[in-house]
């Protein structure tokens, strides 16, 4: 009798383990990255501001507080500041518009993508430009502006696990109506790539939340229609990292950088972060940007 209800217990369990092997076979992993986006101010702007050779050492040490998985970045100028940069921060590679042509620039990091090489592979990348013709390299936008726009992305896959995901990082213009303009365009190029796979959309708009532009950006072009959702409206709680004696104030309503996401699956934000850490001999601020970071899980 004993013998049998063993036997009995032991079928149980192993019924009750294939219910579950099952429910785990079918149910979609999960992925969990942090993304940082950084407006890191450009290397001839900042007047207030430490030196540029101070700064690089302030950007350093924010990729290392907060080892984010992804930041796109935004005002580097050129290659030459971008990888002074990243030879502070060896584990990370970085992608950016290099003109094979002969373009204003040999190239246009404006608009790059950071990413953790030991995690990641870049699968493609490629640019489009914010103006009436978008493949254009060097295309100008819809009013006077003293830099070009651009759009960078990158398909990444996880080494671990062979996960795919898109990141598109970019840097509206800031003179009216490039922002209101841009948002649509934005949308366009990154609907196709949102029906298959997870897509993250870092940058500097230039776009408070109650903007035209940033309306597009939420709400699509018309109802029903395509469009991305911020990661700060998911978020269980959002927090202020500092270093300074008394803690300092940020209102999220007025912030024009924004972590949006799209595409299949549920998300989820388990944590949002403004880094306001301040530095050197006079404790100023490493940019005129805050680092904003999200943790995401698709």
């Amino acid at each position: 009798m004993i013998f049998l209800r063993n036997r009995v217990f032991i079928a149980v369990l192993w019924v009750f383990a294939l219910f579950l092997g099952g429910c785990g076979d079918d149910a979609a992993p999960t992925d969990t990255l942090k993304v940082m986006t950084f407006n890191i101010m450009c290397v001839f702007c900042g007047q207030g501001y430490d030196p540029w050779e101070n700064r690089i050492t302030y950007m350093a040490d924010i990729f290392n507080r907060h080892q984010p998985d992804i930041v796109g970045t935004q005002e580097f100028f050129q290659s030459e500041d971008l990888n002074e940069v990243l030879a502070l921060v060896p584990r990370y590679g970085a992608l950016y518009y290099i003109d094979d042509g002969e373009g204003f620039l040999p190239d246009y990091p404006d608009a790059a993508i950071f990413y953790l090489t030991e995690r990641f592979e870049v699968l493609e990348q490629g640019y489009y430009w914010l103006g009436d013709t978008p493949d254009e390299a060097w295309t100008g936008g819809w009013a006077d502006s003293q830099f070009w726009r651009i759009v960078a992305w990158a398909r990444f896959r996880q080494k671990d696990n062979g996960r795919e995901f898109v990141v598109v990082n970019t840097h509206f213009d800031n003179n009216f109506p490039n922002q209101q303009n841009s948002a649509p365009l934005l949308l366009n190029r990154t609907a196709p790539w949102a029906a298959t796979l997870p897509v993250i959309v870092t940058g500097d708009f230039n776009s408070k939340p109650d903007s035209i532009a940033y309306g597009i950006l939420v709400n699509g072009q018309e109802q029903g229609g395509f469009a991305l959702s911020n990661s700060f409206d998911i978020a269980k709680a959002w927090r202020v990292d500092h270093n300074q004696a008394k803690a300092p104030v940020y209102d999220p309503d007025h912030r024009i950088d924004h972590i949006f996401y799209a595409g299949p699956g549920a998300w989820s934000c388990s944590d949002w972060v403004a880094d306001l850490w301040t530095y050197g001999e006079e404790n100023r601020y490493p940019s005129d940007h805050f680092a904003l970071m999200a943790t995401l899980t698709f």
